[in-house]
């Protein structure tokens, strides 16, 4: 009977060993879709077997078989992979930061397209072209002086929309560092949990995934490096310091644009590389590419202001006088793209945008016996208002004089011809290129 009881047993043990199989194949089934789930395996072994001895086998140990069983059930998984996909995990974070953030910036500069900066610049070079061909406009005047308003607040538009990504991502910053924290705070709790299992001879395979998956979670934010003790605890650090230690947590914060740690003060290492994960991706995008692209974009706005300034100055506005500047900075004269603006003095007035050298077309006047400037001898060009002629063309009378050495007027001895005469809103002067080689006019 004992034998046919053992035959029994041993099949039972099979039967039990098949069912819980099939349960872990269930179970594996239902985690197919289970973020993180690893799948799992019972693995078999036999069962010790116990020795008989018969008339046959007076010295021999003849070993019966006593069934199988289920020593363990373990995970599919693979460490040095898990390491591996770890380390690209947080490469992959810290470029998908930096797409977004690059692609925020492209949408911030929108080219191009009809709001751009380089849209606007067009439409003042326009306007700019219509003073020069109708100068006397005060209609064209005004709408440079608006061009050149929506130009200035273009840029202002840019520097505010930059310097406000930048601070959201300061935001980004400190959110990511609680959420650090957060993780880390659960990885603790998990080891304490399967410590405790591992040591009483089981196997926590669900709550190793769970420990994996934020292990996973937190390279995507954070360079972290990671190692497992003989317990089965994850030790977590960052940067050389400690942030995970079996149950214990140390907590970093975010204070005055610096992530230390909160305990002992020590500022964290977070890699400004691939290699940073998002964190690092977006402390890159805040310092680096966003610091870039407003540096370009002042100098741009200081380097445009000064050479249109220039160009403006070399001009006359539209009552004779030398053009000013039409772009102006803060109160300390610095010109960037948060302080460029359009000059009081032609927002009060767009008579004061210069439109060129002349006002007026050129006059010709006659003048006789002009010579060449000889034995110390000075012409001078004299004009004086008309306020004898009916006629509203002639706004100006002219005489050229010749003096001495000494001073003295010496007569008028010109030779006949017809030379040109500049006149401007209040004042003339004779374009001395038409007097002919050698001769001047003082």
């Amino acid at each position: 009977m004992s034998g046919l009881f053992s035959t029994l047993n041993t099949a039972l043990k099979a039967l039990q060993v098949q069912k819980k199989s099939l349960d872990v194949t269930g179970h594996n089934i239902a985690n197919a879709n289970t973020e993180g789930y690893s799948r799992q395996r019972a693995v078999h072994s036999s069962t010790a077997p116990y020795h008989t001895v018969g008339m046959g086998t007076p010295t021999g140990a003849g070993q019966v078989g006593t069934g199988v069983e289920i020593t363990e059930i373990t995970r599919m998984r693979d460490q040095f992979l898990d390491a591996q996909i770890n380390e690209e995990t947080q490469s992959k974070g810290y470029w998908d930061k930096r797409y977004e953030g690059l692609h925020r910036i492209e949408l911030i500069f929108n080219e191009p397209s009809d709001s751009s900066l380089g849209t606007i610049m067009n439409q003042f070079w326009s306007s700019l072209q219509d003073l020069s061909n109708n100068p006397e406009d005060p209609a064209v005047r005004e709408t440079v002086k608006q061009t050149g308003f929506t130009l200035a607040d273009t840029f202002h538009s840019l520097n505010d929309q930059l310097t406000d990504y930048q601070d959201a991502l300061n935001d980004d910053v400190s959110t990511m560092v609680d959420e650090v924290n957060s993780i880390t705070s659960r990885l603790a709790d998990l080891n304490i949990q399967i410590v405790e299992l591992k040591g009483s001879g089981k196997n926590p395979n669900d709550l190793l995934d769970r420990r994996d998956l934020l292990l996973e979670d937190l390279n995507i934010i954070v360079n972290v490096q990671s190692r497992e003790d003989e317990r089965g605890s994850l030790n977590v650090s960052l940067g050389g310091v400690a942030l995970v230690s079996d149950d214990r947590v140390h907590d970093i914060e975010y204070k005055n644009n610096v992530i230390s740690f909160k305990e002992t003060g020590i500022e964290a290492k977070i890699d400004k590389n691939e290699a940073g994960g998002e964190l690092g991706g977006v402390i890159d995008i805040r310092d680096k590419d966003i610091n870039n692209y407003l540096g370009r974009l002042n100098e741009l706005a200081e380097t445009f202001a000064e050479e249109f300034n220039t160009v403006h100055q070399a001009g006359y506005d539209y009552n004779g006088n030398i053009g000013e500047d039409f772009f102006v900075g803060d109160s300390t004269g610095t010109i960037n793209a948060e302080t460029i603006n359009v000059s009081n003095d032609i927002v009060n007035d767009v008579n004061k945008i210069a439109a060129g050298g002349l006002v007026y077309d050129s006059d010709v006047v006659t003048i006789n016996d002009i010579e060449k400037n000889s034995d110390g001898h000075t012409y001078e060009f004299k004009v004086w208002e008309n306020t004898t002629d009916t006629d509203p063309d002639i706004k100006f009378n002219y005489e050229i004089i010749e003096k001495d050495k000494t001073g003295t007027l010496v007569g008028s001895p010109f030779t006949e011809g017809e030379y040109t005469v500049i006149q401007f809103n209040n004042s003339v002067e004779i374009d001395t290129n038409s007097l002919g080689a050698g001769y001047t006019l003082s």
